[in-house]
């Protein structure tokens, strides 16, 4: 079969790719409402997603302003851009939105686009339907967008959870249209008017009050005095421009237990950063003693970390007041848990009562060393109480519903009742935190893990208009937003009257699809779990334990399982392994992650047609997660055709300068591998280098910077290796993915070294060559150890030895290396002499920084003289490299453009650099 180019091998429009895609994600309160129906980690943009399903097959002649506007973006979004910086700098007023359209994924494909979209690929593959596969599709973002866009669709995923998200997402919103949205809020009134009447009493609310939450510390017993000890890092309520309250705790000597009260900070002299935890150690405030943290884990272990109210925050007319608790909320709490152990025996012999063990067998056991040995002690007592009467209240009108309405749609208006159970339990857990910046509640999935919240929040679930109200009314306006994005809007008779198929989705292992047949499938578009980046399943059991009691008896293909599957998922888990032999546990998840993705893509192979075209979308900025990804896909018989880099996260702004992240979007477009070509290490080394090189001045002209150039050009150099594959070395033995992306590696920090030398004759010694380039590549102070150490080789430093050890550079925490300041290296001349000439060129930059700093900017002048190097040009050039490569918002940073501007005459070219660099801060 003939294999004709397709958009994405020949061009793709990144640059207004990835500005529209930022613009997707510019306002968290404004995101798609995919994000809004479910929690769901990492998902990728809309944009982005519908452009990899369309650029992977559409012909490769599509005229590039007709593919915008079929992704919904409308006139030149790279020239308004451009326009938005400049007006930064002007000051210039460009109105709410300059680009004159609305957000790309923010409308209904056209019927119109959809036809014309429908007719040309129909032309182009012979075939009047298109099936698009994600086997992978976690929340959902690829696969709707194939339904928008008319392709038949088929979506997959492990995870139970995730399943269920799609079933709400891609089908039910096809099926039933905005019909549901009624229904589901009729009968989530009556599921709060149960709950309201059997929990009456359990919040005491003064008169004309609407308590919106309660903010709780965990606290620790003193061990020297036997104070219970609150814990938080801070006591802010409200830290805004408006608003600046906080708690204050009343200390005495002859009581055991603290007093809070709510003071107005611009009124008081007192400082509510101090808090009474850091670092995992707390500190007594009334006789001061650290109380470490080992302490305070075991008291967690035994008897458990206790929780003390310290305010509530009420609803008004423009925000939130707060007030300190009174002794009738204390009472209304100790009602709550006398009503919680009245009626636990009875739920746990029902079974509602999330038991479950939190495994032991997991990458983050911080829930374990706090004593949260069962899913049920995620919650207080009052949280614990409010949802398992909400369960209660769904598991009795569930008879009513399947009663009351056909199948399917009673299993979709359970389905988002039940969404709205999870939410609430999200919102809801000795998990979340309060932010008094934005006035809300942080849920407990505000990051990607279990992290530990010393203290947190508790929503009123109970209250009209608040709590479960808040939480139904997100799922409905999402599903409502679902409905609009695919046209579902007014009725489903539009969708059934184009003879469209509804979308298929299964629960299952994507290196088992059974059910899909042999060279099916025109185009796999998928966004694989990213190595070791997210541990969806265990995640998940947060939501699992809760869907398996409303939800198992709907789904029950779905929830056979005390937990979710984290044997069979597809990434790298070092809990699973023990050590054996020599093989550590990472190393034996590594080579778990490489064989479950080498099965993914021979199924991938199987059911995709010999002229279809995969789609890998991957965002990890690790070398051997690109190695063990990049041997799976060549072994199971793939070659890369294409490789795109799209800015598709957060800008690297000055917001995020102290931040290690990739904001790139890698498509790698593949096709199956027709023949073993074969070729030989020595021979295809030169085009190998060539390819990184034309490939890395193109993505730098524009706009890729730091760590994200080097990572556009690992698809270029993996796609060399594999069109010839297998490749060889003169040992006859085979070439790895790893050795490929070395060189694209050692090219790129050439490049970027010559560039940030504005093509000066100069060579730095490695050990400055290193730091200038880590701060280059990464753009923060803390990064991967592991990152840091194939930097050094390509350096020629050792890492440990010379790095840390010898001149105390960086110091490794964890997984992690962070870089150490001047004053760190160099206070009391540690590493740094006034007399004698430093042994490398960071050593003298690091000492007049030290100097500067200390003893101001004559101390450092008359260092940089005596050494001669205000004439030096080596070091000029340093300090030119440091002033573009280090992030403008760093000490540092600031400290060498003070010297700069005393001593050196920095380039003229490096100034523009700096001022483009500004124009660019956010807000």
């Amino acid at each position: 079969m003939a294999r004709p180019r397709v958009l994405i091998e020949e061009n793709l429009p990144v640059e207004a790719l990835g500005i529209e895609s930022r613009r997707e994600r510019g306002a968290s309160s404004a995101l798609p409402p995919l994000y809004f129906l479910h929690v769901w980690w990492a998902r990728r943009p809309l944009t982005i997603s519908r452009a990899a399903i369309l650029a992977s097959l559409l012909p490769a002649d599509t005229d590039p302003q007709w593919f915008l506007e079929v992704l919904g973006i409308k006139g030149d979004p790279v020239k308004v851009y451009k326009r938005i910086l400049e007006a930064r700098t002007t000051g210039e007023d460009l109105g709410t939105n300059p680009y004159g359209y609305k957000r790309a994924f923010s409308e209904p494909v056209p019927e119109t686009i959809r036809k014309e979209l429908h007719s040309r690929l129909t032309n182009y593959w012979a075939s009047s339907s298109i099936t698009v596969f994600d086997p992978m599709a976690g929340g959902g973002s690829i696969p709707f967008e194939g339904v928008r866009t008319g392709m038949d669709v088929i979506s997959n995923d492990l995870n139970p959870v995730a399943y269920v998200i799609q079933q709400a997402t891609l089908r039910y919103p096809v099926q039933f249209g905005l019909g549901l949205v009624d229904l589901v809020g009729n009968y989530a009134r009556s599921m709060q008017k149960f709950v309201q009447t059997v929990t009456n009493g359990i919040f005491a609310e003064q008169d004309n009050e609407r308590v919106w939450g309660y903010l709780w510390a965990h606290t620790v017993y003193c061990p020297s005095c036997a104070l219970e000890v609150p814990l938080s890092p801070n006591w802010w309520l409200a830290n805004t421009k408006k608003q600046k309250v906080a708690v204050r705790w009343k200390v005495t000597s002859n009581e055991d237990r603290l007093v809070p009260e709510v003071i107005d900070v611009t009124r008081e002299d007192y400082d509510p950063d101090k808090g009474t935890v850091k670092n995992g150690a707390g500190i007594c405030p009334r006789c001061h003693i650290v109380i470490e943290s080992d302490y305070i884990k075991r008291q967690a272990q035994g008897p458990g970390l206790g929780f003390q109210l310290y305010a509530l925050a009420i609803k008004v007319k423009g925000g939130l007041e707060f007030r300190a608790p009174t002794i009738e909320d204390e009472a209304a709490f100790a009602e709550a848990e006398r009503r919680l152990a009245e009626n636990l025996p009875r739920w746990e012999a029902l079974g509602w009562v999330p038991n479950e063990p939190y495994p032991e067998i997991t990458n983050d056991p911080r829930p374990l060393y706090y004593g949260m040995r069962q899913w049920k002690d995620f919650f207080n007592p009052r949280q614990l109480l409010s949802l398992l009467t909400y369960l209660e209240a769904f598991n009795a009108i569930k008879d009513e519903v399947t009663a009351n309405h056909p199948a399917d749609e009673a299993k979709a208006i359970l389905t988002y009742l039940a969404f709205a159970l999870d939410k609430a339990a999200d919102y809801n857990s000795r998990m979340t935190r309060f932010d008094g910046t934005r006035n809300k509640i942080a849920n407990t999935f505000d990051r990607h893990d279990y992290a530990f919240k010393w203290s947190f929040a508790e929503m009123n679930l109970t209250a009209p208009g608040l709590g479960f109200d808040w939480a139904v009314d997100q799922v409905l306006d999402a599903y409502e937003g679902l409905c609009k994005l695919l046209g579902t809007a007014n009725h489903t008779m539009n969708w059934l009257s184009e003879n469209r198929t509804l979308p298929t989705v299964r629960l299952g292992s994507a290196s088992d699809l059974w059910d899909v047949a042999d060279a099916s499938v025109h185009a796999v578009v998928v966004d694989p779990p990213y190595y070791d980046n997210v541990m969806y399943a265990e995640m998940a059991d947060f939501f699992y334990v809760w869907q398996k009691r409303t939800l198992g008896d709907l789904y029950p293909e779905a929830f056979l399982d005390p937990l979710t599957d984290k044997t069979q998922e597809a990434v790298a888990n070092p809990a699973l392994f023990s050590k054996q032999g020599t093989l550590t546990p990472k190393a034996q998840a590594e080579q778990d992650y490489r064989n479950k993705m080498q099965g993914v893509f021979r199924e991938i192979a199987r059911v995709l047609r010999p002229d279809g075209v995969l789609t890998l979308m991957f965002t990890h900025k690790r070398v051997e997660a690109w190695d063990t990804l990049a041997s799976a896909l060549i072994d199971a018989g793939f070659e890369i055709t294409a490789s795109w880099p799209v800015h598709t996260e957060s800008e690297h702004s000055l917001h995020i300068a102290n931040k290690n992240a990739a904001e790139s979007t890698i498509l790698l477009a593949c096709r199956k591998r027709e023949s073993e070509r074969g070729g030989w290490w020595d021979e295809l080394l030169p085009l190998v280098r060539q390819r990184i090189l034309e490939r890395a001045k193109v993505f730098e002209a524009k706009g890729f910077r730091k760590l994200d150039l080097m990572l556009a050009t690992y698809g270029p150099a993996l796609q060399v290796l594999s069109e010839y594959w297998p490749v060889k070395d003169s040992t006859g033995q085979l070439v790895q993915p790893e050795r490929v992306l070395e060189e694209a590696r050692s090219l790129v920090t050439q490049l970027r070294v010559t560039d940030l030398v504005q093509h000066r004759q100069v060579t730095f010694d490695p050990l400055t060559r290193w730091y200038l380039l880590a701060w280059d590549v990464f753009g923060a102070e803390q990064f991967p150890y592991d990152e840091a150490r194939l930097l050094a080789i390509t350096c020629g430093v050792d890492l440990d030895r010379q790095v840390i050890r010898e001149h105390g550079l960086a110091g490794k925490k964890g997984k992690y290396l962070i870089l150490a300041t001047p004053e760190e290296r160099m206070d009391g001349h540690r590493r740094g002499s006034l007399d004698r000439a430093p042994e490398a060129s960071v050593d003298a930059l690091h000492l007049a920084l030290f100097l500067l700093n200390r003893d101001g900017s004559q101390a450092a002048g008359r260092y940089l003289n005596d050494h001669r190097l205000t004439t030096d040009t080596t070091f000029q050039a340093l300090i030119d490299a440091c002033l573009t490569a280090i992030p403008r918002v760093r000490p540092e940073w600031q400290a060498i453009h003070i010297l700069a501007t005393a001593y050196f005459r920095t380039s003229s070219q490096v100034l523009e650099q700096i001022q483009w660099e500004l124009s660019q801060k956010e807000g």
